[in-house]
């Protein structure tokens, strides 16, 4: 049984439970700044359904923040999620999904990793590559070293980049 001083502290490390509250009903506000801005304050782990929710959110800006946080909270939930979130419409949505999964470091990314360093955008294909390196499972190596030897100069010079960091051990793996 914990002592009264140790709940105290517990709570005191947790946010208010009427301000999270009110920050996930912003989700659904109508005013997209609303949205925008509750999405960027929710990092608690009780929050991650609703940011996961957030992901679908008709404001792209939403959506990019909603998979940043995902990434700093780096909750296995969201993997799937974020693998769709790879097809977004708009790049910044696919860039920090690439980046979360990078993040979360669950293998179950590999393969979708693998296809975003082909992405249209370069950004895209740089943190899908920086996640890939980041994740350092040896499909996503192996993988890499494939993709740099691809006809795409983007897509080489991404899997290049990944390469390098990986061999120079500029990578915090997980």
């Amino acid at each position: 049984m914990q002592k009264r001083s140790e709940q105290v502290a517990l709570r005191s490390n947790m946010p208010d439970i009427q301000v999270v509250s009110q920050d996930i009903a912003d989700l659904h506000a109508p005013d997209p700044r609303a949205r925008i801005q509750a999405a960027g304050k929710l990092t608690v782990w009780s929050a991650v359904r609703f940011l996961i929710a957030a992901l679908g959110d008709v404001q792209a800006e939403t959506r990019w923040r909603a998979a940043v946080i995902l990434g700093w909270i780096g909750d296995t939930q969201a993997v799937a999620p974020l693998l769709s979130a790879l097809s977004d419409s708009v790049w910044e949505v696919r860039q920090n999904a690439a980046w979360a999964l990078g993040q979360i470091g669950d293998g179950r990314a590999v393969d979708a990793l693998l296809a975003a360093i082909g992405d249209e955008d370069e950004q895209v294909c740089l943190l899908a590559a920086y996640a890939l390196a980041r994740l350092g499972h040896a499909r996503a190596v192996e993988g890499l070293r494939m993709a740099s030897q691809r006809e795409d100069e983007r897509t080489r010079r991404a899997a290049g980049a990944a390469l390098s960091l990986i061999a120079n051990d500029l990578v915090g793996f997980n």
